[in-house]
This record gives C-alpha cells, structure tokens and sequence, in this order.
C-alpha cells in the first residue's frame, strides 16, 4: 500500500507534536513518539511545563500484517489525538468576579493541540502560545463571562471593563458556552451561523504563528491578529482535501457548517460545483458568497450543500476564478468517531 503525500505530513506532525507554548530559555516540549514500523503512527508528546520536558508520544502500533497505514488511519488517529481533554478544572475563579482566576496550563495546552489539529489537517503548520498576552486574554475571557455577552467593542460600562480586556476583544476570535477553551476550537472553526466565517478563516491564516489563549467561566479569547507564521502552501479548504473526519462538518450541536476553499491570492469571481462520486453526480449547492477582509485573513468562497453526509462518501469540488487555473480536489469523508 502505497503512502499518498500528505499522508508523510501528517505522520510528522503526529511524532512532532501538535504545538505547545512558547517555551522559555529553561523549557522545552516533549519529544513526540516516532511513527511505528509498519504500523500506526506515533501519538505526539506532551508539552513541556515550567523547567521540565514534557513526556514523549507513544510509538506506533504495529499494523495488520506488517502494512503501513492508510492515509485514513493517519488522519484519524490525528482528530482523536486532536480532541484530547485531560484537564477536568480549565480554570479556577479568584477572588471576585472580576479577577482573571487561574488558568491551567494542561487545557492551553489542549487548546493548541485542537488548533493545530485543524491546521494539520489542511496542511498547514502548528501555531504557539504568545505567553505575553495571558494577562490581556484573561482581561478579555473575564470580561465576556461577567456580563454574559460577546462584543469585539465592549463599552466602558460592562462591568470588569479594563483596557486590556477590550484590546483583547477587538483582536480575538470569542465564543461562550462551551466548558473548556478546546472544546470552543470546534465551534469556531464550523462557525455556523456567521456569513463571514471569520472565525475560521483567522484560525486557518497562512501567516498565524502565534495565538493568546484566554479562558473564564464558559468564555473563550483566541487572540489572532499576527503575522509570524508562514505558510507554503497555494490554497487551503474546510473540509480539507482527502480523508476527512466527517465530524468537521457540523458543530456540537448538530448544525451543519458551511464548506469553504482559501486561497493564498484573491477569491474574485470564484464559482464552485460540488459532484458526489463515483458517478459525479451534481450535488445541489444552497447558495455561495464570497468574502475578501484584508491582509492577514484569507479570501474565501463558502458554499452550502443542501444535503447531509454520510461517511464513506466522496465528493468533487472545483472551483473556478477568472483568468485563474481551476482548482479540483476530492474529500473523502471518513467516521473517525466510531459512530
């Protein structure tokens, strides 16, 4: 069996790891489990904590009868790693309602590990913690969890209103209600609901190296305005090119998220069709929009499928923009959830 492209990306990110903080001159993460002989690849390593290493991945399991696995297993063995939450208790309250409390490091952590699962999965490298900003996101998380209400403008009068909290605010992605700031990864990536997909798009950005991660009762501050990163790539979509968790393609809740396709130059005119194989029948699309916001944050189309998914189905898209080359890829949608 043959091993396709992404397929010896993805392996090294699992043995890399899936990101940590921003490690200080006495830190260094843990060194990830190398991809098994013949077999599964390796779980990433831990992060390293304050002046330790963190623990080493597990190696890859032998696979059946010695074959190297499927690009599939790769992937799936990459969202299940991805969803990992080991922290029960993400944050402890202060003293009163507007003290940040204490986040702990073990669900920062987790939340790089669910960003970086997604950006693996588009082929795209990991992002780190920007350790400078805890105090602004905790500003900003406090801020959005006392007054119950999400605003990238919040007015002097809310309470717990600092400065640093609203700066917070106006360069993070937010989201409330969901009881650790991993599991409000998932929800700002299907975005349902938001035409923009803003949300989505600054966590897939070619040039994001660097996030803040802020976290106070059930809100979330993801700080996302940076331009570290690098990315060599031409295009990214969601759901990516190749096997894809089905469970990408619908939040918590049940709702299904929109498709959408960034490329790394502009989205002008862009058409797309959507064929399910292998009889490339015509999928109906809803509706489609683009959206083009600025510099740092990709240029989409976004499209709507009028119709649900099943695992094991594989679908075509292309997508077409003038004066451009058209851009067809195939995703195959795979149960990594054992549903």
């Amino acid at each position: 069996m043959k091993i396709l492209p992404v397929l010896s990306l993805l392996v090294a990110i699992l043995a890399a790891g899936c990101g940590t903080s921003d490690s200080g001159p006495d830190q260094q993460d843990g060194a990830g489990g190398s991809a098994g002989s013949a077999g599964s690849a390796g779980s990433a390593g831990s992060g390293g904590t304050d002046r330790t290493g963190g623990t080493g991945g597990k190696g890859g399991d032998g696979g059946s009868d010695g074959e190297i696995p499927t690009e599939a297993e790769v992937v799936c063995r990459l969202w299940k790693n991805g969803h990992v939450e080991n922290e029960t208790v993400p944050w402890v309250a202060g003293a009163d309602k507007c003290d940040h409390g204490t986040l702990s490091e073990v669900a920062i952590e987790n939340t790089l590990r669910r960003i970086n699962m997604f950006r693996a999965l588009s082929g795209l490298p990991p992002v780190t913690e920007n350790r400078d900003q805890r105090e602004q996101q905790q500003d900003c998380a406090v801020l959005m969890n006392v007054n119950n209400f999400l605003t990238h403008e919040p007015p002097e009068s809310f309470a717990c209103w600092t400065q640093a909290g609203a700066n917070g605010a106006g360069s993070s992605n937010l989201a409330l209600g969901y009881e650790t700031p991993g599991l409000a990864i998932h929800g700002l990536m299907a975005d349902v609901g938001v035409e923009s997909l803003g949300h989505r798009r600054w966590l897939l950005g070619y040039s994001l190296g660097k996030v803040g991660i802020g976290f106070a009762g059930k809100a979330t501050c993801v700080s996302v305005f940076d331009n570290t990163g690098r990315a060599d790539r031409a295009w990214t979509a969601f759901p990516p090119a190749g096997p894809t968790p089905i469970g990408m393609l619908s939040d918590r809740w049940g709702s299904l998220a929109a498709w959408s396709f960034h490329p790394k130059d502009k989205i002008d005119g862009a058409q797309v069709s959507m064929q399910k194989l292998p009889d490339l029948a015509e999928v109906p699309i809803e509706r489609s929009w683009t959206r083009s916001d600025g510099a740092q944050i990709p240029d989409a189309i976004a499209w709507q499928p009028r119709r649900r998914f099943v695992a094991g189905e594989t679908y075509r898209i292309t997508i077409t923009r003038p004066s451009k080359e058209a851009v067809t890829y195939d995703v195959e949608l795979v149960d990594c959830d054992g549903n």
